[in-house]
């Protein structure tokens, strides 16, 4: 009973002090944006030192149970779409054979285009992760971060004017 007792306190102390493991995130993108237009924002990820988080492969295993770093809107947003993000190439795992990985500052440059006719944006991006260590993966996590911009006038087109007669 005592090693019993003595086994799960090492594991919730383990777990505990996992759970402290913080992961940073900066979104940049310009302040003020044209309506009807698209732009690139700048995401940083910065994972902590001796973490690492999955990174999507070129090729997809067939037996795939990793959570890849990605970014979504909500499924509701309607003034914004994330048009592409182009994440980075990830390196080969030191620890499974087949994974990838990042590690560091991950810069996710995405572009955005924005609706017509919006006057100022507040939405939220959802960036998805799970990190681990050599010794443990913690549970994937969803974090949102606020992206909030002055929307511009979109200026009209002016119209073509026909040869003159």
């Amino acid at each position: 009973m005592k090693s019993f007792l003595l086994i799960n306190a090492v594991l919730f102390t383990a777990f505990a002090s996992a759970q402290d493991v913080e992961v940073k995130f900066e979104l940049k993108s310009p302040k003020t944006i044209v309506a009807g237009t698209k732009f690139t924002g700048r995401l940083f990820v910065t994972l902590p030192e001796g973490w690492h988080a999955y990174g999507k492969p070129e090729v997809k295993k067939v037996e795939d149970y990793n959570t890849y770093l990605s970014v979504a809107l909500g499924p509701k947003e309607k003034n914004i779409s994330i048009f592409h993000p182009n994440y980075p190439v990830p390196e080969p795992s030191p620890f499974t054979p087949g994974d990838y990985i990042y590690s560091g500052t991950v810069e996710i440059p995405i572009t955005f285009a924005l609706a017509k006719g919006i006057k100022k944006l507040d939405t939220k991006i959802f960036v998805t992760y799970q990190i681990c260590n050599d010794k443990t993966c913690l549970p994937p996590r969803t974090k949102d971060i606020r992206l909030s911009l002055k929307v511009e006038a979109s200026k009209p087109t002016p119209k073509k004017k026909g040869p003159s007669r």
